[in-house]
């Protein structure tokens, strides 16, 4: 993550020709952030939104868990998980990967 995230601001660094979203943040405040994308993208469109279209066919076993989370077309808040403490630990300790946490709007 650390590599490629870092390559990734490198060669787009904040302009006004760029903008940065998080999964969690578009799980978090998703009328408010896809208002936002589409602003950012010159959209037609205003109003932001929290639902997303259903497929053009039925639902595949396979191509998606087909539960009724997937099947509500709806955006979900994020699920709390407790990751292994060895993992928070190693990111903690990290001064590159806590950089670009606080480069991205991540609480450290």
């Amino acid at each position: 993550w650390v590599p490629v995230t870092r390559r990734l601001l490198e060669n787009f660094p904040a302009s006004d020709d760029t903008l940065i979203q998080t999964y969690e943040g578009l799980c978090a405040k998703p009328l408010a952030e896809t208002a936002r994308l589409f602003q950012f993208l010159g959209s037609v469109r205003t109003e932001g939104t929290e639902s997303y279209s259903p497929p053009k066919d039925q639902w595949k076993w396979g191509s998606d868990d087909g539960s009724d989370t997937i099947r509500s077309l709806r955006v979900r808040p994020l699920v709390e998980r407790q990751h292994p403490k060895a993992l928070l630990d190693a990111i903690q300790a990290c001064p590159e990967t806590q950089a670009l946490r606080v480069q991205l709007g991540y609480s450290t």
